[in-house]
């Protein structure tokens, strides 16, 4: 053999191989020789990522399984190029013959195609269709744990404006580089009032039914709102009614307790239990954290501009506590208008 074949003859290894396939779908089957092939599995790749996040925002919401489905359609798009790249390299003669595509300044462009048109989706699909968010507070306990991680559908209000009930994530105009998750109460047009911490909207106040066999989780969180001491969760929980929707809230029984506003100018108290009968403008809803006592929204802000709701919080992807609560968020149900 001569010195020139006995360096372009080099053993192609299936561990190499799925590992080029991990770091792009394709990769495996170039290093393998097979380049037609390697560059099908990059454009399916570079395809299906915005295939899922349209399809993840054009379901309002998306349910469990059909979430699961994407996710194991991601999978598919991942594990069938790596099992196939590694087959390919078992399969390849010990002698085989690199091309002259074989260098991994190709397997870097070849990379940089896939990770590029991918990741640039990515970004958009972020930007406009879906993004993940941390909850670090209890504001929405029960039904948003501290720690909960969630999507929020930004495609959700494009063409229609926030429902009551509907969860949203929205920028507050005094800090703007933090992002709020709450409960819409009421929108344009409606009369909202609080008294004694319960909510009339168009002086109808909210049914409310008592849930006695709820078991509240062992949680300690800052409380009150703004507070730095952290103290165990307690009090009772309710299933409210608000027109057509239903909900969990949490009430500690502190209907007088008052937190510091977090706003400009000088500080203010602000009554929890009891707010004065406002009417909501045009473009505006009001919002209410679901742990009515520990939490800041409309009642320190006031009715929020339309135009600062970054998205519908719809899915939870990585529930802290307990993983049975993956999917939908709950403590959400819409009832029938006949009803």
């Amino acid at each position: 053999m001569s010195e020139e074949s006995s360096l372009r003859t080099t053993k192609r290894h299936p561990l190499l191989a799925g590992l080029l396939s991990l770091v792009s779908p394709g990769l495996g089957q170039v290093y393998c020789g097979r380049i037609r092939r390697g560059l099908v599995f990059i454009a399916v790749t570079v395809t299906a990522v915005p295939l899922y996040f349209q399809v993840l925002t054009r379901l309002s919401p998306p349910t469990t399984s059909a979430l699961l489905a994407v996710l194991g359609a991601y999978a598919l798009t991942t594990l069938i190029p790596l099992v196939d790249a590694m087959r390919l390299a078992r399969r390849t003669r010990r002698d085989y013959q690199r091309k002259e595509y074989n260098h991994w300044a190709v397997y870097g462009l070849l990379w940089l195609v896939s990770a590029g048109g991918s990741l640039g989706y990515a970004l958009h699909a972020r930007d406009k269709c879906i993004e993940a968010f941390w909850v670090p507070h209890a504001s929405m306990y029960p039904t948003i744990l501290p720690g909960d991680r969630l999507l929020a559908n930004k495609a959700a209000y494009r063409a229609a404006d926030p429902q009551r009930g509907d969860l949203v994530v929205f920028t507050p105009l005094h800090q703007r580089q933090e992002k709020w998750i709450k409960r819409v109460i009421a929108l344009a047009g409606d009369t909202v009032e609080i008294k004694q911490g319960q909510v009339f909207v168009n002086d109808k106040a909210f049914e409310r039914k008592e849930l006695p066999n709820w078991t509240l989780a062992t949680l300690k969180a800052h409380y009150p709102a703004g507070s730095r001491k952290r103290q165990l969760v307690e009090g009772t929980v309710y299933e409210e009614s608000n027109g057509r929707t239903t909900y969990t809230i949490l009430s500690s029984g502190r209907t007088t307790n008052t937190v510091r506003q977090r706003g400009q100018g000088d500080e203010a108290t602000v009554d929890l239990a009891n707010v004065a009968k406002t009417t909501i403008p045009k473009h505006h809803c009001y919002v209410l954290g679901d742990f009515r006592d520990n939490s800041l929204d409309s009642r320190h802000l006031g009715p929020i501009p339309l135009a600062t709701i970054v998205g519908r919080a719809d899915f939870l992807f990585w529930p802290v506590k307990s993983w049975s609560r993956f999917g939908p968020i709950g403590g959400l149900r819409r009832r029938n208008p006949d009803r």
